[in-house]
């Protein structure tokens, strides 16, 4: 998959706030950036399809598991504006540099 767009962290957690009020029914005013997904009500169901919207908006390939993996907009964000995946070889990675 090749880039599409690179966006920073204030994009990401807009992005990803306004997918969680459309996607989990919450009120935008009610999300937190440090309160976890779950307790907005994603599932495993949501989180592989937020997965998927990233893919596509990204342009690269991520982790199904990309929501349970860094479980807030804060860290989310963070992760993806840094041009991570979420795959087993960043989560290796991010290991071995501990």
């Amino acid at each position: 998959m090749q880039s599409k767009q690179t966006m920073g962290i204030d994009e990401l957690e807009t992005w990803l706030t306004d997918w969680l009020a459309r996607s989990g029914g919450v009120a935008k005013a009610e999300i937190q950036r440090d309160r976890e997904f779950i307790d907005y009500g994603l599932d495993s169901l949501l989180a592989v399809q937020l997965s998927g919207r990233l893919e596509d908006l990204l342009g690269r390939s991520l982790s199904p598991s990309l929501a349970w993996e860094f479980p807030t907009i804060a860290e989310l964000a963070q992760h993806l504006a840094e041009g991570g995946s979420g795959t087993q070889g960043d989560l290796d990675e991010d290991l071995n540099n501990s």
